[in-house]
């Protein structure tokens, strides 16, 4: 985790510097990994408001942060 994080959403993007010190108070690469599918949903439910009741489909290349959220939890205090 050089540089940082990104989001791809249809055919929008954003990405995000990591601070120097991130890896803190517990946070690991783990922690790390998940911000972005939390990006994801928040950024897709404020472009689409008002989506009740629907299934939505995201793609990941990691594996551990998508077992961690079909969980309900990590083994990252934060």
């Amino acid at each position: 985790m050089d540089w940082g994080i990104g989001v791809i959403l249809v055919s929008q993007w954003a990405s995000w510097k990591l601070r120097q010190g991130w890896e803190s108070k517990g946070r690991d690469i783990g922690w790390v990994e998940s911000i972005p599918l939390k990006l994801a949903i928040l950024w897709f439910l404020h472009l689409h408001d008002g989506h009740t009741d629907c299934d939505i489909t995201i793609h990941s290349d990691n594996t551990g942060m998508i077992g961690a959220f079909a969980k309900g939890c990590s083994c990252n205090i934060y």
